[in-house]
């Protein structure tokens, strides 16, 4: 005999129209954003004093007027802004070509490339000893509050986050490097060498998250289905897993999807005091050098991967929000 209506469970319909009137939605307010930020990066750089041929070329000593004016004919920067803008504009929607990088000296896309492969073991790396660090001390904080471990974390939080990012990196690289001769002090060439970068890049964030781990894991353990479990003999690690972790999880995932999406932009102190040449170095390069197609480049690459991780951090919650917090589930 079928159940009746009423305990039956919920059943929830696909509307595949209104996801596809979503997404197209999404897609003119992203390309409208992408179109805006180019030609404000285009029209700032214009407006910046110097350009790409003169702050290539002074460096080198190099005065002569003839010479920079040829130089900047043939990199086209003697056509209007409208002229170069829209020239670079229909190379990209009809090529994909982001244009040529002045001061590399080559394509922009193979120049963002090889900044990506520096850059992303390095987050990546980074991103593991947020996640391996923080979660486990944060939730033994929340279970322990006020204990010895917890007010030595919370001493070290706030120590790490007064002291400036790049005198932590500075300090690591001076002792590890060249009083203990731990590290390399040159760039790095192997993937142990990205270590200590990827620690000093992710002490700042381990500081800030493990306090609001610890909050937010502590707020859980005062809801009152908690009591409940334990009363039908749940285990306190099977009631972490299966229910506290999910809940805490949600609430962290758009402060952890903005740290993900800096550490992808480039890190460009980190990256400029251990001599990577990741995303962060390129990006201070084009600027420095007035490199305006590699600007542009790097901005939409920025505004595509916040984008990117909003959304994927909106869908996972709706997710763990239908899943883990909708009911205690059956242990």
């Amino acid at each position: 005999m079928p159940a009746p209506q009423h305990l039956r469970p919920p059943h929830y319909s696909f509307n595949w129209e209104q996801l596809g009137a979503r997404l197209m939605l999404k897609l003119i307010w992203l390309s409208a954003l992408l179109l805006g930020l180019s030609f404000v990066t285009f029209a700032l750089t214009h407006l910046a004093p110097g350009d790409a041929a003169l702050n290539t070329l002074q460096p080198m000593g190099v005065t002569s007027r003839e010479v920079i004016t040829a130089l900047r004919q043939h990199l086209g920067l003697d056509a209007p802004l409208a002229v170069q803008y829209l020239t670079w504009l229909t190379n990209l929607i009809t090529a994909g070509d982001l244009g040529f990088s002045s001061h590399f000296g080559r394509e922009v896309s193979t120049v963002l490339a090889e900044g990506l492969t520096v850059s992303l073991p390095l987050c990546a790396l980074a991103f593991t000893f947020l996640i391996v660090i923080t979660l486990p001390l944060g939730t033994y904080c929340a279970l322990r509050p006020n204990s010895l471990i917890d007010k030595l974390c919370q001493v070290l939080s706030i120590l790490v986050l007064s002291v400036p990012g790049f005198l932590i990196a500075l300090l690591v690289l001076y002792f590890a490097g060249v009083k203990l001769g731990l590290i390399t002090t040159l760039r790095p060439d192997q993937a142990p060498d990205l270590i200590a970068p990827a620690l000093c890049l992710a002490l700042p964030l381990i500081a800030f998250y493990l306090r609001q781990v610890r909050t937010v894991i502590a707020q859980e353990l005062t809801a009152p289905y908690l009591t409940a479990l334990t009363a039908r003999g749940i285990s306190l690690t099977r009631q972490l897993t299966h229910h506290v972790l999910p809940r805490a999880t949600v609430s962290l995932l758009p402060l952890l999807s903005l740290s993900i999406g800096h550490l992808l932009c480039g890190t460009v102190v980190i990256e400029r005091i251990f001599s990577l040449h990741g995303l962060g170095f390129i990006a201070l390069e084009a600027i420095t050098y007035r490199d305006l197609h590699l600007i542009a480049a790097y901005v939409l690459y920025s505004v595509l991967i916040f984008t990117v991780l909003n959304a994927a951090v909106a869908a996972l919650t709706t997710h763990l929000s239908r899943k883990a917090l909708s009911e205690a589930a059956p242990c």
